[in-house]
């Protein structure tokens, strides 16, 4: 099941602490959306600092993951329009 179908049926539902976590769950896996809405449960005291911290740790981590040469090759070829 997708991650954001989890977050919408817990909200719904009345679920707010999970929603939260699948939040967090989907930044450390690289989903930059679900940053905004963490930063948000952050300023409203609905996640704590360290959960805060550690999914902008988790986002990093996952984003620097999925970097490498040939994805940055194929990234700048695409905007010098080599391919359209």
């Amino acid at each position: 099941m997708d991650v954001v179908v989890l977050i919408c049926y817990d909200r719904i539902n009345g679920r707010p602490d999970r929603a939260a976590k699948h939040y967090i769950i989907a930044a450390n896996l690289g989903d930059d959306l679900s940053l905004k809405p963490i930063k948000l449960l952050f300023v409203k005291n609905k996640v704590s600092k360290e959960e805060y911290a550690a999914a902008l740790r988790g986002h990093q981590a996952a984003v620097d993951a999925i970097k490498s040469a040939e994805r940055e090759k194929a990234e700048e070829a695409k905007r010098c329009g080599v391919y359209s």
